[in-house]
């Protein structure tokens, strides 16, 4: 509090300082953000991958070079069950490489991936892959773009 009246301050997406004479104003689009999150959630009939801008955490090494990062929603039991055992998110990779196609079952899956990676969990094995998640990604204001 500076002489009486609420200051905060932000860093907007193209890295000027955002600077409000009440806090509720960056709360306010905070909120924003959360309840459009909570929407998309509640609203997804496939696996969802959120792309957020900037998300505050995060180790560096999981972030993309523009510092966003995707964080997939998942409603799969086993993954759920693993994420509140832990009581907190699992980081895992895709099962191929960038470019490549995602493979059908684990028997698909590259040795290359399998032996350059810390575990391999033993579990559904021979059954085959899942619906791939939409993507979308979370900008400024709440702003949505669907990515696939």
């Amino acid at each position: 509090m500076i002489a009486g009246h609420k200051v905060a301050a932000g860093v907007t997406n193209d890295g000027n300082l955002q600077v409000a004479n009440e806090f509720d104003d960056i709360f306010a689009e905070a909120l924003l953000i959360g309840k459009c999150i909570a929407r998309l959630i509640d609203a997804a009939v496939k696996p969802l991958t959120i792309i957020y801008d900037h998300p505050v955490g995060l180790a560096p090494e999981l972030l993309a070079p523009d510092g966003s990062a995707g964080i997939r929603i998942t409603s799969e039991p086993f993954s759920r069950a693993l994420c509140e055992r832990l009581q907190r998110p699992v980081v895992s990779t895709s099962a191929n490489k960038s470019g490549q196609p995602s493979p059908a079952s684990f028997s698909d899956i590259s040795p290359e991936i399998i032996d350059g990676v810390d575990y391999v969990v033993r579990f559904k094995r021979d059954q085959k892959g899942g619906t791939a998640s939409n993507i979308i990604k979370l900008g400024e204001a709440g702003r949505v773009k669907v990515i696939r």
